[in-house]
């Protein structure tokens, strides 16, 4: 995101864009979950403001369970919840999650070494390669985490980049050729990341509903639109 890198590839291009939310995160150890059983992937609910998810990602006991919360940043930023101290930074999420289901409290009271980050994204940038230097992953093409798909991003760059530089091209070409192929598919999914996180903004309680409806009937609805995003296979392009 902070790449050093792109500031000379492109020195004129825009800096990070803050979206305005912030992301809290951390581990908890699989007896918060009790044995709960979770979806093929991850259990995620949205509020009237903010956002709650949590999965299995490790058979670690001890830390094999992934949370994250997203708020709206009302004025202040990771920084600023980052010089809290931990009793602090937990009644905050304590506070804005109160009433939430189970087992999103039980999470939240063990959670340790809880990290906070801006939610950042960088839509577009005017060139991804200057001489004999290019940008790649989130230097070139930084996303929102609301689409799930930042270091798949990277590894398919990694991916078409080696295929091209096996062409034996000139390496002007290469990196034309590259962000020729990239730069559509990969801006596509910045942009839908950036409106997938206007949906855990504030709402009213009647704005949440509409939402609420809205997801309800099309998510289901525009699943086989996601291939594009899911079926994708850098090796057969």
């Amino acid at each position: 995101m902070h790449s050093v890198v792109r500031r000379q590839v492109a020195p004129d291009g825009p800096q990070p864009f803050n979206t305005g939310l912030i992301g809290f995160g951390g581990f908890v150890p699989h007896a918060v979950l009790d044995g709960r059983p979770i979806g093929p992937r991850v259990e995620t609910t949205f509020g009237q403001s903010g956002f709650f998810g949590y999965g299995y990602c490790s058979p670690d006991p001890n830390d094999g369970v992934m949370w994250w919360s997203t708020q709206p940043a009302h004025g202040m930023d990771a920084a600023m919840f980052r010089a809290l101290d931990h009793a602090a930074l937990k009644q905050h999420l304590r506070g804005f999650h109160r009433g939430w289901h189970d087992p999103i409290p039980a999470i939240i009271e063990a959670a340790e070494n809880i990290v906070v980050t801006d939610t950042l994204d960088l839509a577009t940038l005017p060139t991804w390669s200057r001489k004999r230097s290019l940008l790649i992953g989130d230097a070139a093409h930084a996303t929102s985490p609301h689409a799930g798909q930042g270091a798949s991003l990277a590894l398919e760059d990694a991916m078409r980049l080696a295929r091209l530089m096996q062409e034996g091209q000139e390496l002007g070409a290469t990196f034309q050729a590259f962000e020729a192929e990239r730069r559509p598919r990969t801006e596509k999914i910045v942009a839908m990341a950036r409106r997938n996180g206007n949906s855990k903004r504030e709402f009213s309680a009647t704005g949440a509903w509409m939402r609420n409806q809205m997801m309800k009937w099309l998510l289901p609805l525009g699943a086989k639109g996601m291939d594009f995003m899911y079926a994708y296979d850098a090796r057969a392009v």
